[in-house]
């Protein structure tokens, strides 16, 4: 399903908060696919749909961290394809090192969306600490389907919990249908001194499938 995306820029937010552009290299549909198998993308998902709700996740004895590449790391795992990655200087987050796995050992892509893929999502809180909300690759989650309106349904950590939350990319900052108020896109950044509020559509950054 190719969402109607690939000319939008990699940041959805607003001009005062632009953030750096991340490298997104053309991809087909067809290397896509070849990447995992449907069956693969299957088992992704249901790995994903099993921890909504849970607070700590363990797979094979071995317990994860409780935050957002923590969990993603965990479902991979549950489903059979560990993540790797190595910090390429001190302090680096997780989801940076996850982005760059990808990078690597996958493909990035912002328009054609399949169950199994990270999300990966900008400036979800100031992690750098000076004030404004300017900091990439800052939060990442697992698409789980994909409804017949083309809004995403993504597995995620939030606070203390694993939820489900959607994102539709046609209308990144609408909340709600106007028309049927549907939910389309949920709050993944709420108001603070900082700044104002954002949906997970305006905060989307890329998605990325790994080689399985």
């Amino acid at each position: 399903m190719r969402l109607a995306t690939k000319n939008r820029p990699v940041t959805q937010l607003p001009p005062q908060e632009k953030l750096p552009s991340l490298e997104i290299l053309p991809v087909s549909r067809e290397t896509l696919n070849r990447l995992n198998t449907k069956t693969t993308r299957q088992r992704l998902a249901k790995a994903a749909a099993k921890t909504v709700g849970k607070k700590k996740l363990r797979v094979r004895k071995q317990r994860y961290r409780s935050d957002c590449s923590g969990t993603v790391r965990a479902i991979y795992a549950k489903a059979g394809i560990p993540l790797g990655g190595e910090a390429s200087f001190h302090g680096e987050n997780d989801v940076r090192i996850l982005y760059r796995y990808i990078q690597q050992h996958g493909a990035l892509h912002q328009s054609t969306p399949a169950q199994g893929d990270l999300v990966f999502f900008h400036a979800t809180y100031d992690r750098s600490g000076n004030g404004r909300f300017d900091d990439p690759l800052t939060h990442v989650g697992i698409v789980e389907k994909i409804l017949k309106d083309n809004t995403i349904v993504l597995v995620h950590r939030i606070n203390k919990c694993i939820v489900r939350s959607r994102m539709n990319l046609q209308t990144p900052r609408l909340r709600r249908d106007p028309k049927t108020g549907r939910r389309l896109n949920h709050v993944l950044r709420r108001d603070s001194r900082e700044g104002e509020s954002a949906t997970t559509g305006q905060l989307f950054a890329c998605f990325g499938r790994v080689k399985n």
